[in-house]
């Protein structure tokens, strides 16, 4: 076992990134958004500062003294996204900035659910409504062993801040886990559409995001069955391991790389998930155990602009555990591709 395989991994999370949002239970974009609470409207206000150059004198009621403070000016090039319902700030952004609503940017997912190709699961929004998040499965799954199942979800997310145009990202549950897989490509080749209220957009928009996510997940369907057959012989563990978590350049650095590598290793070697007949002693059981430790094991460090809930949220989804995820997978699929037929379990 490499150094570090012993170290305590912390308690185990036992929900998915998707069991964070409120669950819908709607076959229409309106029933959505207000399951969700994605149904309010924001609208543009003034941005307002004060200069740090010029002041203006006031006199003060209760001493009667004049005082100076900084002048309120108004940004000639920017406005405010504030919320209608409680006058809350979701961002700031050129002033010709084209206003939509949430309702608006999601209303094409209705499409999808009416022609049966796939339905709500949850929804919500981060911070004070900077981001929105939609949830949505369709009818396709893998079944790895009997009880491991993988199924096909995407989810949609959009901003009123401009951290996120409205992107369609196809991503994987596996069940058992409750781990969320993305691939690489999925994650830095999301499907990006523009902000819209035409009903021909909206009806291409649907049928574009549904071809891609379709695509995608086809390939993790291949790749999967092909992980699952390649021995993860003590050779293959410690380069899956390297890959994940190169070497430092400082002793220092290449203690907490150990401890890093010896954390996933235990995950491997004690989690139930990867002791299943699908996943027993596999590279598919390996990239599993890193999924499942970046999922649920690691620590998401809250943000000013946003409480735990909502940094981990967008971390395991979009941020920092997405992209650990993404990586995970492509060094799975490059230790495949290298055996090429060789070190099978069959």
């Amino acid at each position: 076992m490499i150094k570090g395989g012993k170290l305590g991994i912390g308690p185990r999370r036992s929900k998915s990134a998707f069991d964070m949002f409120k669950p819908i239970a709607a076959d229409n974009a309106k029933d959505m958004a207000v399951q969700t609470g994605l149904d309010f409207i924001v609208t543009k206000q003034p941005l307002k500062y004060s200069s740090v150059l010029r002041k203006e004198e006031f006199t003060c009621e209760k001493c009667d003294h004049a005082h100076k403070v900084p002048l309120e000016r108004v940004s000639p090039s920017h406005v405010s996204i504030v919320r209608m319902d409680n006058d809350e700030q979701v961002g700031v952004m050129k002033k010709n900035y084209g206003l939509v609503q949430y309702i608006d940017m999601l209303e094409f997912t209705e499409l999808l659910v009416k022609e049966g190709e796939a339905g709500y699961v949850s929804g919500g929004y981060t911070g004070e409504g900077e981001r929105a998040w939609v949830v949505m499965k369709t009818a396709d799954y893998v079944d790895l062993s009997e009880e491991d199942r993988v199924s096909c979800y995407f989810y949609i997310t959009t901003s009123h801040d401009g951290t996120s145009a409205l992107n369609v990202i196809p991503a994987a549950l596996r069940e058992h886990s409750k781990t969320v897989l993305i691939a690489p490509g999925a994650l830095n080749n999301n499907i990006k559409i523009k902000h819209t209220k035409h009903v021909i957009d909206r009806v291409a928009r649907a049928r574009n995001s549904l071809t891609k996510v379709k695509t995608y997940w086809e390939e993790f369907g291949n790749s999967f069955q092909l992980m699952g057959k390649v021995v993860a012989t003590p050779s293959v563990v410690k380069t899956y391991l390297e890959m994940l978590a190169p070497d430092a350049k400082t002793d220092k650095g290449q203690t907490k790389i150990e401890e890093l590598r010896g954390k996933i290793e235990t995950v491997y070697r004690t989690s139930p998930s990867c002791k299943l007949p699908s996943t027993n002693g596999t590279l598919l059981g390996l990239y599993f155990a890193a999924t499942e430790f970046y999922d649920h094991h690691t620590i998401t460090r809250k943000r000013k602009t946003l409480d735990a809930n909502s940094a981990r949220v967008e971390s395991m989804l979009a941020g920092n555990v997405a992209e650990k995820k993404a990586r995970s997978y492509a060094a799975a699929i490059k230790i495949e591709e290298k055996l090429g037929g060789f070190n099978l379990t069959e």
